[in-house]
């Protein structure tokens, strides 16, 4: 796969053939997705988001997943000084990409 760069232009996710046209990392969204140009049956796609907001005391963590034969949302509050954390979660049978993950 090679070194990794940081990408500063935008572009397409995907070519036609479901190939990464750009790889490295980003700043900022600047990559354009769309799920048709994958090259997969719809049970293999998997579309996931993940977002945290932390400080040294606490934090919480979102996950929304869209894994084709299953879906999974779950919120964390992380409490850093209790060493605790407390989850919910929310799963959804065979989502199949009706999720509308960007």
């Amino acid at each position: 796969m090679g070194k990794q760069i940081e990408i500063t232009s935008p572009s397409d996710l995907l070519d036609d053939k479901g190939n990464l046209i750009q790889i490295g990392w980003m700043r900022h969204p600047l990559l354009k997705y769309d799920r048709t140009k994958i090259k997969a049956h719809w049970f293999r796609i998997k579309e996931w988001d993940y977002y945290a907001i932390l400080t040294e005391k606490y934090g919480v963590a979102f996950t929304i997943a869209d894994l084709g034969y299953i879906g999974f949302n779950n919120a964390t509050w992380l409490d850093f000084q209790e060493k605790k954390f407390y989850p919910k979660d929310f799963v959804k049978l065979v989502p199949g990409g009706r999720m509308n993950l960007p």
